[in-house]
């Protein structure tokens, strides 16, 4: 049981290790490339990170939930 809660949470933060990479490397491009205001950026990109955070959190959750209650129904 604790090598499933590890491998969650390990899957979870590599997937969100991906994701805030490519966001760094968009937002620069938007600095330098566009002239927009930093802090302008990073509020944007804040909220968009944080919307698709808690979309793959949920999602994570939803999936996990499920698993375990099949595993419950099958016994």
């Amino acid at each position: 049981m604790r090598e499933k809660i590890i491998r969650i949470i390990f899957s979870i933060f590599s997937g969100f290790g991906i994701v805030i990479l490519i966001f760094i490397g968009v937002m620069l491009l938007f600095v330098n490339g566009f002239g927009m205001k930093e802090e302008s950026v990073f509020v944007i990109f804040g909220l968009i990170m944080g919307i698709i955070a808690f979309g793959v959190l949920s999602a994570k959750v939803y999936d996990y939930l499920k698993r375990i209650l099949e595993a419950e129904i099958k016994k």
